[in-house]
This record gives C-alpha cells, structure tokens and sequence, in this order.
C-alpha cells in the first residue's frame, strides 16, 4: 500500500508540516489552489489539508474550486478555518469539506483528526482494491462456466443421442 499523501494548502506549512510528518504519510505543499490542482492531478488519492489564511486563502472558494476540477472521488478535504462563524463554516461544508476546524485549534485535536481521516481515505483504497480483485475474479469465474458449458455441450449432445437411440433399439413399439 502506498503512503498516505497529505497536500497541505498554507501559505504558512512549516509548523504545521512538522506536526503531520510520520512514517507512512507523504506530505506535499503548495501555496496555492493551482499548486495544488496540480499536486491533484499528480495523483488524486490524497488527504487535502487547507488552512486558510485571512486574505491570502478563502476555504470555501478554494474547496469549491478543488471539488469542481479535480474530480476525484478519493480525495478528502480539512478546512482549518481561520473564523468560527458559524454561517462560514456551514459554506464551507456547502462546497465540499470533509471537516473543519476553526481557530483557535489544539493541534492534537488536528492531528487526531487527520489521523483518523487517513485511515479512512486507506481503508476506502483497500476496499477499492479489494472491489477489482473480486470483479477479476468474477469476471474469470463467468469466463470458466462459458468455456466449460460450450466444451461440455457437443459431448452432452453425442450421450443424449445415443441414450435416444438405445431407448429406441430396445423398445419393440417404436418404428424406426
């Protein structure tokens, strides 16, 4: 299993970079919602951090941007807001967050949560895993009865006609 990746959006990473940093994890930075459009695209599997910066990063705008053009469907989104207003949270769910956190934060708490959103992001890549796994199987599975009844069918056809044939050569009633 590949590492998890962290993409973490800030224009301000160090600190918070150093607290995500452990064995297992790939933690890839950018500054801005390009930047991190193009980490995307790299490889889409990733845990996107987005700490939001008053003026220099708008949660909402960039999580609604990321939603739209990245297009992946394993990426999931943390918003660490810069305001706990209610209605700026709520749009920030709006457009997309997997969770928000809002200053001030413990970083423990972050840190707990984004362990805990990391381990769902790699057991939904292990099920997905998994699903194709399965799907192979199943389709060699379709592809053994097709072989198999099509291999058996010409046999089958030569012991029922003989079994015909007997049953006639041993009825008396039966005219051939």
């Amino acid at each position: 299993m590949k590492p998890l990746r962290i993409l973490l959006l800030s224009t301000r990473a160090a600190a918070l970079r150093a607290s995500l940093e452990r064995a297992g994890r790939e933690i890839v930075c950018a500054s801005t919602a390009d930047e991190a459009l193009a980490c995307l695209e790299a490889g889409a599997d990733a845990l996107v951090l987005i700490e939001e910066d008053a003026g220099a990063l708008d949660g909402p705008a960039v999580l609604r941007q990321l939603r739209e053009q990245a297009r992946s469907a394993d990426t999931l989104y943390v918003l660490l807001a810069a305001s706990a207003d209610p209605e700026h949270l709520l749009q920030a769910w709006r457009d997309g967050a997997d969770d928000c956190l809002a200053l001030p934060f413990d970083p423990r708490l972050v840190a707990n949560r984004i362990e805990r959103l990391g381990e769902t992001l790699l057991n939904r890549l292990r099920l997905r895993e998994r699903c194709a796994e399965l799907e192979h199987a199943l389709r060699n599975s379709d592809l053994l009865a097709a072989v198999l009844g099509h291999d058996l069918r010409n046999p089958l056809a030569a012991i029922a006609t003989g079994a015909e044939l007997l049953r006639r050569s041993q009825d008396p009633t039966v005219v051939e």
